[in-house]
Formats: C-alpha cells, structure tokens, sequence
C-alpha cells in the first residue's frame, strides 16, 4: 500500500525537474453536428511542481479561451502510464509579479528553447496552472494502479481489473 506522500514523492520524482511532453485534453467552444461537447486534445510541454502542471501558451489560443470558459482539463503522459483530472487557471502575463518565482523555474527547464518559442515582451504570453484534482498511475503489466486524490491527499493501490 502506497501513501499520498509516496505517491506525491513518485510524482517528483518521475516528473519534477524537466520538461515533460503531456497530452493536454479541453473542451471546443463549439460542440459536435449533434450538439455534444466536442473533446480537444494537444501536445503541450510542461512543468511539473507540487501537484500541478505549468505550461505556457498566448492569450488568444483556442487552448486558453477554452479553459477559460471551461477549467476541467484531462492530461495524458504516456510513456509514465500516468493520466490526471484537473482545473486550469490562465495565471496571466509570464512576466506578472505573482509569476516571476515559477517562471524562472519554467524558463530553467525549458532553456533549450523557450526563448524561440515565447515573446516574454508580449502581455498575451501568458503561464498556464493545471492544478491536479485526480491521478492515476497504471502499471497494466503488473495488473495494478495507484489513484490519487489531490484534493483529499490520499491514495489507494488496487487491481487494474477492480476499475
């Protein structure tokens, strides 16, 4: 049995300090021919820290004014079996006051290329929070998956055919 502490150390571990490409799943503005909610999904790179991913992107993206209108993103990485819920919040201007301690961290890993991909001048550049709600890491070789709820700090090993 694993613990929410050991899981949040797991997550550090696997994922802190370095650039991870993530799968990052929205909702369109617009919905389906038949008026259902139309599923989007990307490859973003970002920054994992304490429970949360940080990504940046333009303020005009249809990434950005989707999670905008609707928070509840999904988020995939595939090659660590690891999937999570969570709520993304647009945290605004990369160089804002309230932004300058994570995106010193942000431009570190990202080094290699942020500045050809980022105009920090710009105001529409902005930084992303996706605050993990749910995770689940699946291990099908071995039959098992560890759930993490963030919100509760807990965590539960159990049987992949159990879900």
């Amino acid at each position: 049995m694993t613990t929410y502490n050991e899981e949040m150390q797991y997550l550090s571990e696997k994922l802190g300090d370095k650039d991870n490409l993530i799968a990052l799943s929205t909702i369109a503005l617009e919905t389906t021919d038949d008026g259902l909610p139309k599923p989007v999904v990307r490859l973003v790179d970002a920054v994992y820290l304490d429970g949360a991913f940080y990504v940046t992107s333009y303020a005009t993206t249809d990434k950005v004014r989707q999670l905008t209108v609707n928070p509840a993103v999904s988020i995939g990485i595939v090659v660590e079996s690891f999937t999570a819920e969570g709520l993304a919040e647009n945290l605004g201007w990369v160089n804002d006051e309230k932004n300058v301690q994570i995106m010193k961290t942000v431009r570190n890993i990202f080094s290699e290329w942020y500045e050809q991909a980022n105009d920090d001048n710009d105001e529409n550049t902005c930084l992303i929070k996706i605050q993990l709600i749910k995770g689940v890491w699946n291990f099908p070789h071995e039959g098992i998956r560890r759930d993490i709820d963030f919100i509760n700090k807990t965590s539960k090993l159990s049987k992949s055919e159990d879900k």
